[in-house]
C-alpha cells in the first residue's frame, strides 16, 4: 500500500475531492495511482480509512523498535517511519486521526494489526483492484458475503435438516439446508445463540445448538460402528422379494467381504445379500424378471448404516439377465468374482450413491 498523500505532497487528510483536486493542481504533474484513488468519490473514503490504520500500524512499530521487516517494508513501506500525532500535534491542522498516547494504544495493539491484515488483503493487487469494490458495512448489518477469520473451528450438524438463514434469527431468509452430519466451518458466534458459517461461498447463520464441534464424518462412522450388530454371516439375507424358483450363485475372491444386489429395469431391489471373503453363496425364490447384477466390497460392514465403512467400491453389470421359471427348469446365474482370462461376465464401477 503507497502512502498517496506523502507522494502528491499533501499535507492534509480529511478533505473533499474537490479539496484535493485543488491541492493538487497547484503541484504540477498529478501520479496516476494518485488520481485514481483521492480523486474518485467511492475510492477515496475507503482509502483514508486504511491510510490511518496503516499509519497507526507503522507509528507503533517504529516507537518499539520493530523496524523493517521484508513483508512489512514490501507492502508498507511508506508507513514505517510516519510520525504518531498527538492531540497536541497541529502541523496537519485539525488532527485526523484522532490518536492518544501510545500507552494507550497498546491496549488495541491486537485489533491494529488484525486491520493491518486485512489491509493487505484489500491493497495486494493494487491499483489493478477496482477499489469502489470494497463496501465497509455498519457493524449492525450483517452481511451475507464470507468474511475473513482466522480461527476457524469444524463442526458438524447435528439435526436431520438445518436451514442456514441470510441473518441470525428464525425470521430471514433460507439461504441453503443441511442434512444430519455434514460439515460447515463456524466463524464465530452471534447473539442469542447463532453461528456464522460459511456454506458453497455463502456466508450464513445456524442454530448453534444443532451444531457440534467435530467431523461430521468421523461421527456418522462412530454411530455406524457402535449401532452395528457385527459381521453378517455368509449367504445372509439383507433383503429379498421371494415368488420365484430362480437362483444366484456368488463366488467371492478372497480379500474383502461382498454385498450383491439384483435390482430390476425401474431400479428396484428383488434382492440384497452378504458374500464373505473368499466364499461362495446361494440366493434362492428369485421372481421371475430381467434384473441387473451389482456388488460392493470394502471393509467392516455395518448392519446398522447398510455400508462398508472402510475402503467401500461398488461395481455393475454391464447388462440385464432374464431369470425365468416358466421353462422346463427355473434359471440358474452364477457370477464368480475372480478376474479371470477369457471370462464372461463385464462390469464397470458404480458410484455409491448409485449401489
Amino acid at each position: 500500500m503507497k502512502d498517496l498523500y506523502k507522494r502528491a505532497d499533501i499535507n492534509a487528510l480529511g478533505l473533499s475531492v474537490e479539496d484535493v483536486k485543488e491541492k493538487l493542481g497547484s503541484n504540477g504533474e498529478v501520479d496516476e495511482d494518485v488520481s485514481y484513488v483521492l480523486l474518485n468519490p467511492s475510492r477515496k473514503p475507503v482509502y483514508d480509512r486504511a491510510h490511518r490504520t496503516a499509519n497507526i500500524v507503522g507509528s507503533l512499530r517504529y516507537h518499539y523498535g520493530l523496524g523493517e521487516s521484508v513483508h512489512w517494508g514490501r507492502e508498507f513501506g511508506d508507513f514505517t517511519n510516519a510520525p504518531c500525532l498527538t492531540p497536541n500535534d497541529s502541523s496537519m491542522g485539525k488532527n485526523p486521526y484522532n490518536i492518544v498516547e501510545l500507552k494507550y494504544l497498546m491496549l488495541f495493539l491486537p485489533i491494529l494489526f488484525l486491520s493491518a491484515i486485512l489491509i493487505y488483503g484489500v491493497f495486494t493487487n493494487y491499483p489493478s483492484q477496482d477499489i469502489s469494490e470494497v463496501k465497509v458495512q455498519p457493524k449492525s448489518n450483517h452481511s451475507a458475503q464470507p468474511v475473513i477469520a482466522i480461527d476457524p473451528i469444524g463442526k458438524f450438524v447435528t439435526a436431520s435438516k438445518l436451514n442456514i438463514r441470510s441473518l441470525p434469527n428464525a425470521a430471514s431468509k433460507v439461504i441453503t439446508i443441511l442434512s444430519e452430519y455434514d460439515d460447515v466451518f463456524s466463524y464465530g458466534s452471534e447473539n442469542d445463540g447463532w453461528d456464522r458459517v460459511v456454506v458453497d461461498g455463502k456466508m450464513g447463520y445456524a442454530s448453534a445448538k444443532y451444531l457440534q464441534i467435530g467431523d461430521g464424518r468421523a461421527a456418522y462412522l462412530l454411530v455406524c460402528s457402535v449401532n452395528s450388530t457385527g459381521r453378517p454371516t455368509n449367504g445372509k439375507y439383507l433383503y429379498s422379494e421371494s415368488g420365484g424358483n430362480n437362483t444366484l450363485e456368488v463366488v467371492n475372491s478372497p480379500g474383502q467381504d461382498t454385498v450383491v444386489k439384483l435390482k430390476d429395469r425401474g431400479g428396484r431391489i428383488v434382492l440384497y445379500g452378504y458374500v464373505r471373503s473368499g466364499e461362495s453363496a446361494t440366493f434362492t425364490n428369485i421372481p421371475d424378471g430381467d434384473y441387473k447384477f451389482q456388488y460392493a466390497s470394502g471393509i467392516n460392514f455395518s448392519t446398522y448404516c447398510d455400508m462398508f465403512m472402510q475402503d467401500m467400491m461398488a461395481s455393475t453389470s454391464t447388462s440385464y439377465e432374464e431369470y425365468s421359471s416358466t421353462g422346463s427348469r427355473p434359471t440358474i446365474i452364477t457370477y464368480k468374482l475372480i478376474r479371470l482370462a477369457g471370462g464372461n461376465f463385464r462390469s464397470s464401477k458404480l458410484v455409491l450413491s448409485d449401489f
